[in-house]
């Protein structure tokens, strides 16, 4: 489920424990920026129901939000996660199966990601069939560095 603007960085908390005779009920705000975190927990009980719980969690984000450091979007567009197996931000390894009139061809390709204007991601193949699987996973590497330069040049 996407989570509206008006509700970025809370969540709705509804745990009932009857093991423990335990409820709780609320609105938590989580953000970081920076390698700076924050979090509270915004009680349905003590706050004196759930809209106004969720009323003071929003008041408490954009309090937040306002004192902690922004990212740049060149900033956001080297940031490494988890998830990243290539080793490099924006390039990955991917095989698919393309159609043309009646058949399928299985493709591999190390493919490079960017995006230069908000909300508009682009990327480009770089075949394995055609380079082999070096040169073409330096090309993406290459061809995502040209990329991350023009979009530094736009900041």
């Amino acid at each position: 489920m996407a989570t509206s603007i008006k509700n970025r960085n809370i969540v709705r908390i509804d745990i009932n424990a009857e093991a423990r005779n335990s409820q709780t009920h609320g609105w938590q705000v989580r953000l970081s920026r920076k390698g700076i975190s924050t979090s509270k927990f915004f009680s349905d009980g003590k706050c004196g129901g759930k809209r106004k719980a969720l009323a003071l969690a929003r008041e408490f984000r954009d309090e937040a939000v306002a004192t902690m450091p922004k990212l740049t979007r060149f900033e956001i567009a080297q940031r490494k996660t988890s998830r990243n197996t290539s080793g490099v931000v924006g390039v990955h390894y991917s095989e698919a199966n393309f159609r043309k009139r009646d058949k399928v061809y299985p493709t591999k390709s190390w493919v490079a990601t960017w995006s230069l204007s908000p909300g508009v991601a682009r990327s480009r193949r770089f075949s394995v069939d055609k380079l082999g699987e070096e040169k073409a996973f330096k090309a993406a590497v290459e061809f995502r560095a040209q990329m991350l330069k023009k979009l530094e040049e736009q900041q």
